[in-house]
């Protein structure tokens, strides 16, 4: 479902192979996805898939984000030449969320791998997005969340 805002924030976060690519639109949840297919063809159709091309898509001056231009307002920072706010034009939303994640890994997780990559990725998107909810909401969620469920690393043999 496109991201119907008028303002997105397209970033990607890469470790090894694995590229993880987040969108964030202002006052919206963020959006995530994670590849091991080529930066510019899965960034493509990320973007084509999740961003209305009426938005204004704000990226850094990453090489894969040029194809934007062609279909969307595309306006971007050139950290390479110390900018990274002008105006209203600036990816520190979506950078935030990548800060939060690299912290997380390297101080409490120290190592991911690639085959768990995903479960991190979806507690960090869980956190993200509900990090503005009160603790009462949260404990209703969790409680919901874990009803009838059981957390198994494998499934049960059947004998």
């Amino acid at each position: 479902m496109p991201c119907p805002a008028r303002n997105s924030k397209l970033a990607s976060f890469g470790a090894g192979n694995q590229l993880t690519t987040g969108c964030i639109a202002r006052c919206i949840e963020l959006l995530r996805d994670q590849t091991q297919t080529s930066c510019q063809e899965k960034m493509e159709s990320f973007v084509y898939e999740n961003v209305d091309n009426t938005a204004v898509l704000m990226t850094d001056e990453f090489k894969p984000y040029k194809m934007l231009r062609k279909d969307f307002n595309h306006k971007f920072m050139r950290h390479s030449f110390g900018e990274y706010v002008r105006g209203q034009v600036h990816t520190n939303t979506v950078e935030g969320y990548f800060s939060l994640l690299k912290r997380g890994i390297t101080g409490v997780f120290h190592h991911v791998s690639k085959k768990h990559l995903h479960r991190y990725l979806s507690e960090f998107d869980f956190r993200y997005n509900m990090r503005k909810q009160d603790d009462g909401v949260l404990a209703f969620m969790l409680l919901n969340g874990v009803e009838g469920k059981r957390l198994l690393y494998r499934e049960p043999e059947v004998a």
